[in-house]
């Protein structure tokens, strides 16, 4: 009886000490918790605090040049931006761009109303895919977003370039995030970048993109829904005052 009464004390007095123990270490964690919490500080929580995210835009130079250009003319100079807070809407937005609806395809354009920069064959150079901004994975994007003509192979460069981005900086869906493009940065990308954003590039934003010369103001349209069908109308340069003519819809 001796010994079963020492081996319950035994066991109690071990119990007790685990539990003077574990109540420290568990308000340590919490404590670390709190400390990480404050030091996020809601980061990406709201447009006032968002998270920095860096872009690599080495493969799509041409396309990068184009986002900034929408951003820092089109936009106010504009970089900080909400990824989507629900899987699957970046392909709702792609249909609502009218970026679905292949505007800068050969066949298309004369009833889009629309025009490629370079119309030579090949992923590389033709240039009948249509790059979106803001992006089909923002909050942002989809119906009123800008349409730009670009190239098959870097669009899905700028693709992987994203997905990549916004693993190494954390961008979850439903973050706010400011853009920063790094790699070899064009003019207008420069522009955007500076602080205080330059904007006297918009003036006459004319640079060579897939191998062409152009002036960006006359390469960005977006779609517009009239009498059940798509139209596609101007965004910007001397163009935009047509836009009053009625185009065939489609």
């Amino acid at each position: 009886m001796l010994f079963q009464y020492l081996i319950n004390r035994l066991c109690l007095l071990s119990l007790f000490c685990s539990l003077a123990l574990a109540a420290p270490v568990d308000k340590l964690a919490d404590d670390a918790a709190l400390i990480a919490r404050a030091d996020d500080n809601g980061k990406g929580s709201r447009k006032s605090n968002p998270k920095d995210a860096t872009f690599d835009v080495t493969e799509w130079k041409d396309i990068s040049e184009q986002d900034c250009y929408v951003m820092l003319c089109l936009k106010d100079g504009e970089r900080t931006w909400q990824r989507i807070n629900t899987p699957g809407l970046d392909e709702v937005h792609y249909k609502e761009s009218g970026a679905k609806a292949v505007p800068f395809r050969k066949d298309n354009v004369p009833k889009r109303h629309t025009e490629q920069i370079n119309p030579n064959p090949g992923t590389k150079t033709e240039t009948n895919s249509a790059e979106e901004f803001p992006w089909e994975s923002m909050a942002q994007g989809g119906s009123g977003a800008n349409l730009l003509p670009a190239t098959r192979y870097q669009q899905r460069q700028q693709g992987n370039a994203i997905k990549n981005g916004y693993r190494k900086s954390e961008i979850d869906l439903g973050d706010w995030f400011k853009i920063t493009f790094t790699g070899d940065l064009g003019p207008i990308c420069q522009a955007l970048q500076k602080d205080p954003p330059d904007t006297s590039i918009c003036k006459n934003p004319e640079e060579s993109l897939f191998g062409k010369k152009i002036n960006l103001n006359n390469f960005v349209w977006y779609m517009a829904k009239v009498g059940g069908g798509l139209v596609y109308y101007h965004a910007a340069g001397d163009s935009k005052a047509h836009n009053c003519e009625s185009p065939a819809l489609m």
